[in-house]
């Protein structure tokens, strides 16, 4: 199975696979040369694991989107143009 395949399995983009595949090699539940990986574990497994990755991912995302309002926020605060001073 590759990348591409795991993604149109669970339905998922190319980055969001890969990043699940990477995650999945890093506690050694894939193995397999570059772009073909292999596992011992049943579909049902398997399939609990994306999920949960994909809900860390969603965690991920709305962390980000949290600490993108706050930049935004304190850049919103900070002096404009020629009312800032040089540090």
């Amino acid at each position: 199975m590759t990348r591409y395949d795991i993604g149109q399995h669970f339905d998922i983009a190319g980055k969001e696979a890969a990043a699940a595949v990477r995650q999945l090699i890093a506690e050694g539940l894939l193995t397999g040369p570059r772009g073909q990986y292999v596992n011992a574990f049943s579909p049902h497994q398997q399939r609990r694991r994306v999920k949960q990755l994909r809900e860390r991912a969603s965690q991920l995302r709305r962390e980000a989107l949290e600490l993108m309002r706050t930049a935004r926020e304190i850049e919103q605060e900070l002096p404009t143009g020629s009312d800032a001073q040089e540090t």
